[in-house]
């Protein structure tokens, strides 16, 4: 056997600290209590801790019901002087938001209302072609004859009682007609 030249040694190198790297990223991971992501495509993860499997008590929140988009949702009673919006989208459809008063300052300017929430109604083209898109897409309230109810979580909420009530309404959704 002949004898590894300077430039085989140096390809031989590199190829076993690329294959140390990738072991160490797969096995560091299982061994260090660490968890990776299991779906990087929904965009409402939130840098607070909340836990979107316990249930929030709604018992005593009001009815918000959109006929125009045909769904309802139970809203807090810390959102009676929220602003609630509607849009229409590009496709005909539309969109709510549910935004608190706020002076915050953004790039300058001072944003009036913070948005907590949206839902938006898409139709099934539109969400085929958002899932087509190598970036994350909102989270899925339900798929009616009309199109696909999706939502958005504003990405800087205040405290944990916000996490909780929005996680109230979307437990609360439903649809008005099927």
């Amino acid at each position: 056997m002949k004898p590894l030249s300077q430039v085989d040694k140096l390809i031989l190198s590199v190829l076993i600290i690329v294959l140390i790297g990738i072991i160490g990223w797969v096995v560091w991971p299982m061994f260090s209590g660490v968890q990776k992501p299991t779906n990087t495509n929904v965009s409402n993860t939130n840098t607070r801790p909340t836990n979107l499997n316990t249930s929030v008590d709604t018992s005593n929140w009001q009815t918000y019901r959109n006929e125009e988009l045909g769904f309802e949702v139970k809203i807090p009673p810390s959102w009676k002087d929220y602003k609630i919006s509607m849009k229409e989208t590009t496709d005909g459809l539309g969109s709510v938001s549910f935004a608190r008063k706020t002076n915050k300052i953004s790039g300058g300017q001072t944003i009036d209302y913070y948005t907590l929430m949206a839902i938006t109604l898409v139709t099934h083209d539109g969400w085929e072609k958002e899932l087509s898109y190598d970036q994350p897409h909102p989270g899925v309230l339900k798929s009616s004859v009309r199109g696909v109810y999706t939502f958005n979580i504003g990405q800087d909420l205040a405290n944990q009682q916000e996490y909780d009530d929005v996680q109230g309404v979307i437990q609360t959704f439903n649809l008005l007609v099927d």
